[in-house]
């Protein structure tokens, strides 16, 4: 009667342990979507844009390759590239970490550009195109660029720009 006793606290006490468990990993999966739908999405792109920087980055590095990420103003999506056996570049396959990065309806496209962008006032360069290719190369440098948004229907407007050559990103509102 005691060993029965003793085993059924302790099953008690392992099925509490588990369901904590059970609890923790489905808090886990629905914190960051529900924190998602509170995050302005300007702010998600530059979340993605950093999190795909440093991914290609670093993998350029170590690989000793190259990479492109192109700013397509048609398609509305930020894709990643790879040269393929002929050097040619062509889209990085569906990763769960570089998918291509989507621009929310809710924003507009006003401005891509390369370095001849200032990040601090504001200002745009006639050299801007409706696809921007940003190369990525073996030694971790990152060509600097810009990419300016507004808020479809308003008058704010946010500038991501590379502050370095390692591609470190800054968001700032203009």
């Amino acid at each position: 009667f005691d060993i029965w006793f003793i085993d059924s606290k302790l099953g008690g006490v392992l099925a509490m342990f588990g369901a904590i468990a059970v609890m923790a990993l489905l808090i886990g999966a629905v914190i960051p979507q529900f924190s998602a739908l509170f995050t302005p999405d300007h702010e998600l792109v530059f979340q993605n844009l950093v999190r795909s920087l440093k991914v290609l980055r670093n993998d350029a590095v170590f690989k000793n390759r190259s990479y492109r990420l192109v700013l397509d103003e048609k398609s509305r999506q930020i894709q990643f590239e790879q040269p393929n056996d002929k050097g040619e570049f062509e889209p990085i396959g569906e990763d769960r970490v570089l998918r291509p990065i989507q621009i929310p309806d809710s924003l507009d496209v006003l401005e891509a550009t390369h370095a001849d962008f200032d990040c601090e006032s504001g200002l745009f360069s006639p050299s801007s195109t409706a696809r921007l290719e940003i190369r990525i190369d073996g030694s971790g440098f990152v060509q600097p660029f810009a990419l300016t948004l507004g808020e479809r229907g308003q008058s704010r407007r946010w500038s991501i720009c590379s502050q370095n050559i390692l591609g470190t990103l800054a968001l700032k509102e203009i």
